[in-house]
């Protein structure tokens, strides 16, 4: 469980908070152990609910396994813009979306011809800013395209300038892996578990400094050996992260208390 509501209870669905305030405590003190996807969650988890270390155990996820078509952007070409930012999640309050569209704008993108593409769930609580986004001079250069099948997800990483993911907190943060699993440079925040499954392989801002946003999407725009150099290390990084050593280290856990070495 990601513990987002302790830090911005405004960006949970009301029926999420309400079920994890009702369950999460209980269910925590009733666990023989917590396997958390994140040493920052982790930690959270301990400092927010007062859990003792030897009760947690961090566990990295595998990168999420896309499929890959040689020709997944020449497919799809004529349904993407032809340079683009890109932002892979749903339209909830923490994934920051009012100093994205800010950042965007700064940029002025009518100059550079770039586009913002947004993929993902419909989210909620985001009413306000589809009204801003319906109404904004640049409008004609954002585009929603809500869930799309697998393989044109790929296509979208694939041709993206970069990967712009923000977030105010995540538990994990899948989208970067998936970038970088595609070749896709990333921007991400400097907080929460976004740091730690990036490492130094992504450009990090502090996800509220609107101009420092502005500036990294600036960076990779306009500097083709950064974003040769990100991509690069995205590579290295992504392949730290497997299914295999995920399924380890949980059966790992499991064995632990089966065979009665942790009370």
């Amino acid at each position: 469980h990601d513990v987002v509501h302790r830090f911005y209870p405004e960006t949970m669905a009301l029926p999420n908070l309400l079920v994890e305030r009702l369950l999460m405590k209980r269910s925590i003190q009733r666990a023989d152990a917590i396997i958390a996807d994140t040493y920052s969650t982790a930690g959270d988890l301990q400092s927010e609910f007062e859990v003792e270390s030897r009760k947690v155990f961090p566990v990295h996820l595998g990168k999420p396994e896309l499929p890959r078509r040689k020709d997944a952007e020449k497919a799809f070409n004529d349904e993407l813009p032809s340079k683009f930012f890109l932002f892979v999640g749903t339209l909830d309050p923490r994934k920051n979306f009012n100093r994205i569209m800010k950042a965007f704008t700064l940029l002025n993108p009518v100059a550079s011809d770039v586009h913002l593409l947004i993929v993902g769930g419909a989210g909620w609580k985001n009413k306000g800013f589809l009204e801003v986004l319906s109404e904004h001079p640049l409008r004609s250069y954002v585009s929603i395209k809500g869930y799309v099948p697998a393989d044109f997800l790929t296509a979208c990483y694939e041709k993206a300038v970069c990967l712009v993911f923000p977030s105010l907190y995540e538990g994990f943060g899948l989208p970067i892996l998936e970038a970088m699993s595609c070749g896709t440079p990333v921007i991400t925040s400097n907080v929460s578990a976004m740091k730690e499954v990036a490492g130094d392989a992504a450009l990090l801002v502090n996800p509220q400094d609107t101009k420092a946003l502005k500036a990294a999407m600036k960076r990779l725009l306009e500097d083709k050996r950064l974003r040769k150099r990100l991509r690069e290390k995205g590579w290295q990084r992504v392949k730290e992260f497997t299914w295999r050593r995920c399924a380890e280290e949980t059966l790992k856990i499991l064995n632990m208390f089966d065979r009665g070495y942790v009370s």
